[in-house]
């Protein structure tokens, strides 16, 4: 049987108990958002200045890492931010940040969010949290999975945020539906598209940028993850994956690609970025750097994640990617990424 951690907050009752999922309506006061008889506290999202989903209409594109790397680089950029993990059934964000078994605790004004650091600059809600086994499988149909989508809006306290990065499961259906028509009420929103190069991703994809348009959802960028291999010997991109799926499919559905030909300095990659160590180009190395791809690679746009060993490693162990590898191939892509974010969020979604 499923067995689910039971929540009480005041008087409203989030109850798990085999496959019965039961409310108990709480009456908030200055409620001005409901849906479907549940209402919402408008104070719970005030404080996030910007919205961004993380989206595909593939499985097992990289969608949870894009969430975490991106989280992480916006935190050394100085930003306070939250991840809201939707993925129900495949709740990844509390492995990748090393907080499997924390608890979700209560205040007055709702569900307190488990913080990553003592800062509080990364702050997580996964249903991940909720489950009393980890290997427990959530069993749910669709009204289920978008009551409790629908109460993680409402009822956790993010508090003041700079992002809210939403991870998704891959496709367009329940979830999808429910977490956007969740989010609109409070704030404009932006999705990140991530696809794989390969043709047979790229067109799954596409589907998720159909979506996109028919729900009024602002595209940011495609992200192409996985974008070929990077000997850390002698620094020669080989594509696994094929290549240049997500540009094309960028240029296709003529929304913004994230990502550039390499032709500048290193250093001129990260302004900003101050409070955060950057290597050093050493002297004579070919092309400036190893970790920095080769302006002549065939994976040298700094949006075209590279599959990187460091990377996955740092993911299964909970370690800041971004702090610890920044010689690693990924390091540029994913920086680039946050960097344009940070660059284009005002213009677009303010």
């Amino acid at each position: 049987m499923l067995a689910f951690k039971e929540k009480k907050l005041g008087h409203h009752t989030l109850l798990f108990s085999g496959s019965i999922l039961a409310f108990q309506a709480l009456v908030l006061r200055n409620t001005e958002v409901v849906w479907d008889g549940i209402q919402t506290k408008p104070g719970h999202l005030a404080g996030i200045r910007h919205i961004i989903l993380v989206l595909s209409g593939k499985g097992g594109v990289g969608k949870s890492t894009i969430s975490t790397e991106l989280a992480l680089a916006l935190r050394h950029a100085g930003k306070k931010v939250g991840i809201l993990d939707v993925d129900l059934c495949g709740p990844s964000i509390p492995r990748m940040f090393r907080a499997q078994g924390r608890a979700v605790h209560q205040c007055d004004s709702g569900w307190v969010p488990v913080f990553v650091d003592q800062e509080q600059s990364i702050s997580l809600m996964s249903v991940g949290f909720l489950l009393e086994k980890p290997d427990e499988a959530v069993v749910w149909r669709g009204p289920k999975k978008n009551a409790l989508i629908k109460q993680f809006v409402s009822d956790v306290a993010w508090g003041q945020l700079d992002y809210l990065v939403v991870d998704t499961p891959p496709g367009t259906s329940d979830e999808h539906m429910a977490t956007v028509e969740a989010l609109r009420p409070y704030s404009p929103l932006g999705a990140l598209v991530v696809t794989t190069p390969q043709a047979v991703s790229v067109g799954d994809v596409r589907r998720e940028l159909t979506f996109c348009r028919k729900t009024g959802l602002r595209v940011i960028g495609v992200v192409e993850n996985m974008s070929g291999f990077v000997c850390p010997h002698c620094a020669e991109c080989t594509s696994v994956f094929s290549r240049g799926g997500g540009e094309e499919l960028a240029r296709h559905a003529g929304v913004p690609f994230l990502g550039e030909r390499i032709g500048a300095a290193p250093s001129s990659l990260y302004s900003g970025w101050s409070d955060l160590r950057l290597p050093t180009v050493p002297e004579g190395e070919k092309n400036g750097s190893s970790w920095l791809l080769s302006s002549s690679s065939s994976s040298s746009r700094t949006g075209s994640v590279p599959l990187d060993p460091q990377l996955t490693r740092s993911l299964e162990e909970g370690q800041d990617f971004i702090q610890e590898f920044p010689k690693s191939p990924a390091f540029p892509a994913l920086f680039s990424i946050a960097q344009k974010i940070l660059n284009e969020t005002p213009a677009q979604l303010s």
